[in-house]
């Protein structure tokens, strides 16, 4: 593992230019040349990967774990990386490997690739790198020997749902947190045409007595609702 991880090293700082020394540890690598990096680099060797932007706040507060966790590479059997996968160069890389914000870590080892989303130390970085990987996600990927790219295998089921409960998730926080105002108007309006459904199927029904029960129903729980509200803001009127 250590001669792995130092032939990998060496081909990322020689390598038509592609990488150069960057702190004391990790490699800087254009995110242009990542595929080929990867590619050349033997199935066996465990490979880093940060994708980080030079003006991401939370890029610099996590470089000094990256740093000391790739300096303990050699010895380590790992090799790390720092991609910079900001600016119009990085859009195809970002893309094909779904980088949606910084940082994002990336380990390469026995054909896939595993994501990383636990603490950000360098300990945590090396127990990772050494293979405790219990519950990560991953994919499955080979090499292109004609592209000389990365080309990765059709995504399960669950990996698809994964993504998708994630980029929904992100929208939202997103539109929530530059316009809460509209994203509670739109479920209060939401919840009421519930409520409307619901007295309307009764009617339509036949049903009049559930429906006016239905109302009443909630309009029970309105008045609870707000006397319960009054109680934790004046807690003497009780």
């Amino acid at each position: 593992m250590v001669t792995l991880a130092v032939t990998v090293t060496m081909r990322a700082v020689s390598g038509a230019r592609a990488a150069s020394a960057v702190g004391e540890g990790s490699v800087a690598m254009r995110a242009r040349d990542l595929e080929g990096y990867l590619a050349q680099a033997p199935m066996g060797a465990t490979i880093g990967v940060k994708f980080y932007a030079p003006w991401c706040g939370h890029c610099k507060l996590m470089a000094p774990a990256w740093e000391e966790f790739a300096r303990e590479g050699t010895e380590g059997g790992y090799v790390a990386l720092s991609v910079d996968a900001s600016g119009d160069e990085a859009k195809e890389v970002n893309a094909k490997f779904n980088i949606k914000g910084f940082p994002t870590l990336f380990f390469f080892s026995g054909g896939e690739v595993f994501e990383y989303s636990g603490a950000r130390t360098a300990e945590a970085f090396r127990a990772f790198a050494r293979g405790a990987r219990d519950g990560a996600h991953s994919r499955k990927y080979a090499v292109d020997s004609n592209t000389n790219k990365i080309v990765f295998h059709a995504p399960s089921v669950t990996y698809r749902l994964r993504e998708l409960v994630r980029d929904v998730a992100r929208d939202f926080t997103r539109v929530f947190s530059a316009k809460p105002a509209v994203c509670v108007s739109i479920f209060l309006f939401g919840l009421w045409l519930g409520m409307f459904s619901v007295v309307a199927t009764f009617f339509l029904a036949g049903d009049y007595a559930a429906a006016k029960n239905w109302r009443e129903f909630m309009h029970r729980n309105a008045e609870k609702i707000k006397a319960s509200s009054k109680l934790e803001n004046d807690p003497k009127a009780a």
